[in-house]
């Protein structure tokens, strides 16, 4: 799957009310998604590569947050 400016939703980028932070966690969720229906289609070895396609996006996605969260507490200070 390559990853292209078509598959973002316009209207979504077009909301500027929307953070940028939310926009990227839709499209982590959807790359995740993807992810794993890739995996239950697939034979061991590129279940194997899309297993770790999977973790990288948990692994960005989860950094998001925690920037957020960290950037929150900082700002309360």
């Amino acid at each position: 799957m390559h990853y292209n400016r078509s598959m973002i939703n316009p209207k979504a980028i077009a909301d500027t009310t929307i953070p940028i932070h939310d926009l990227v966690h839709g499209e982590l969720k959807t790359l995740m998604l993807y992810a794993e229906e890739q995996i239950e289609a697939s034979d061991t070895d590129l279940g194997n590569y899309w297993n770790g396609r999977l973790d990288g996006y948990a692994d960005v996605y989860k950094l998001i947050y925690d920037l957020i969260f960290i950037r929150e507490d900082l700002d309360k200070q």
